[in-house]
């Protein structure tokens, strides 16, 4: 440990245990302010009777102290974090997971699934205006201005896909139209597709045309079927995309709802650097084309540029291993189911506060707990769910013998 300084109120062993709780709120996605932590220094000071020079008035440990800690403890550093719904939160968890890795398993032993025929889909958003990186600037200057290409920008939906043996299949793209247009796709790849919808989201019949565009490059057959791993999207589930994936020998696991930031292979190792490589091409349009607005005719040889230079082999089979798809880990998130009671249990009774602030935090959310399993042979792989309403689909023509989705 560093040498201490010399405004330390608590000792190693103190310290160290304000540490712990730090870095296991962060893991809670409670991530700790600069302000919290000197409230939490001043009710840890208060609850163990530690002598202390803190505020009284504020209630709150100085700020030199917060500095001395962090020089202190070089392991903890101040970061900015990514926005996690609490129903994310509440949704992870070992009961949902472990339901899903069953599944997997079951259609893994039945039809052995090779790794280049487990797939994953998923949505992503583009907007025109780029996200401002930061630039070089005189130093002492207060504000930084850049050019950007508008205030707003619109928002095009864009499907990717990639399996577990590193091949893409070829992006298709949802504009916010009314027509289509072919000059909206100049400079894109060949087999690269789109279409136009009054949102510019994704809908069922939307999908339904992806799942022909899909099976168009994956060609599943009887012999060589596909599995593919999505999200419990409404737009993923109709009867239309039930019927056309038996038809067409392809299998559907969906993964614990709002569970896409740790379980969903390309959210985990391609759509962050996808969405950096678009933006980089967003700015250098904007520096080579000075007084010039980026549009929807621009977006796809953009898109397209970020998608050659961000699509590799490693990155799809890295998804599906941080997923704990493919290979098959069902021990993957152990490690990290912890009770947020057991989060919050292990430093003093300071936390009993931030701890009753969650609780009624979580207690606001409702949670859906239902997963999608689809057989394209009819077979039924049933999920222990416990639901207050329940949809039923079981005629021999349906797309799996059973299938439970909660209605909202």
């Amino acid at each position: 440990m560093p040498k201490r300084g010399k405004k330390s109120v608590f000792n190693e062993s103190q310290e160290n245990e304000l540490v712990e709780f730090i870095l296991k709120s962060c893991k809670a996605f409670f991530g700790i302010t600069i302000p919290t932590l000197r409230k939490i220094a001043f009710d840890f000071a208060a609850a163990n009777n530690i002598a202390n020079n803190f505020n009284k008035d504020t209630k709150m440990a100085g700020i030199d102290w917060y500095y001395n800690f962090m020089a202190r403890h070089p392991n903890i550093a101040l970061r900015r974090p990514e926005a996690t719904s609490i129903k994310r939160i509440i949704a992870f968890n070992q009961e949902e997971t472990d339901i899903f890795f069953e599944n997997l398993k079951k259609l893994m032993i039945k039809y052995q699934f090779k790794s280049n025929s487990i797939y994953n889909v998923d949505e992503t958003g583009i907007s025109t205006v780029q996200r401002n990186s930061r630039i070089l600037a005189p130093k002492g200057l207060k504000q930084v201005g850049k050019c950007t290409s508008a205030e707003r920008g619109s928002l095009t939906t864009v499907i990717n896909c990639f399996n577990a043996g590193g091949t893409y299949i070829p992006p298709f793209f949802i504009f916010k139209r009314k027509r289509m247009n072919a000059l909206l796709m100049k400079d894109s790849n060949s087999n690269m597709v789109a279409c136009v919808s009054d949102s510019g989201w994704i809908t069922e019949s939307i999908f339904v045309d992806w799942l022909q565009h899909f099976k168009a490059f994956a060609k599943p057959t009887a012999d060589d079927p596909i599995l593919l791993i999505l999200d419990n999207h409404e737009s993923h589930i109709s009867l239309r995309a039930h019927e056309f994936c038996r038809k067409n020998f392809i299998h559907v696991l969906t993964l614990p709802p709002h569970t896409s930031h740790i379980m969903q292979p390309l959210d985990l190792t391609f759509h962050g650097p996808l969405k950096t490589a678009y933006n980089r091409e967003c700015e250098s349009f904007m520096v080579n084309h000075p007084g010039t607005k980026i549009t929807a005719y621009d977006v796809v040889g953009l898109y397209t540029k970020a998608f050659n230079r961000t699509t590799s082999t490693d990155k799809a089979v890295n998804g599906f291993k941080s997923a704990g798809i493919c290979p098959m880990d069902p021990d993957k998130f152990k490690n990290t189911f912890e009770s947020f009671g057991d989060i919050f249990a292990s430093v003093s009774p300071l936390e009993q506060r931030i701890q009753t602030n969650t609780k009624n935090s979580s207690q606001n959310e409702s949670q859906n707990k239902s997963q999608v399993v689809c057989d394209a042979a009819n077979e039924n792989i049933s999920n222990p769910i416990e639901s207050q309403e329940i949809f039923q689909l079981s005629n021999s023509d349906s797309y799996c013998d059973k299938q439970y989705l909660r209605l909202h």
